[in-house]
């Protein structure tokens, strides 16, 4: 072998073994953005579960001040119900007691009624009286 083409031999695999590490170094290049790739869906899988975790908490917490306004409803419509059941028995109580006083205010009226008749006789008889 002439050493021109040995020289010539190493350097064609030199240069076969250069490309192979740079076939190496790409496809390594390749395989560190496919990783930071899926570190990056990672990271954003990971930030959408919390917002969606921040999400249900704050319709949790939507839930429960809807549930206590329901119950704070539901409280005032039981006083409502026990203010109208009070109203109703003073309606009845007033009802009664009309009951009582109508008939005595018709006893005061005949009373006043036989009153003036009398009073009207006595008048009667007074002017008689002064006549004669």
């Amino acid at each position: 072998m002439q050493p021109s083409t040995r020289w010539l031999e190493e350097r064609t695999l030199y240069n076969l073994i250069a490309r192979l590490y740079n076939v190496i170094a790409r496809l390594y290049n390749v395989r560190t953005i496919l990783y930071n790739v899926r570190a990056r869906s990672y990271n954003v899988r990971t930030r959408s579960y919390n917002v969606r975790t921040r999400l249900y908490n704050v319709i949790a917490r939507l839930y429960n001040v809807r549930t206590r306004l329901y119950n704070v409803i539901a409280r005032l419509y039981n006083v409502r119900t026990r203010l109208y059941n009070v109203m109703t028995r003073l309606y009845n109580v007033m009802t009664r007691l009309y009951n009582v006083i109508t008939p005595l205010y018709n006893v005061r009226a005949r009373l006043y009624n036989v009153r003036t008749r009398l009073y009207n006789v006595m008048t009667r008889l007074y002017n008689i009286g002064a006549k004669i």
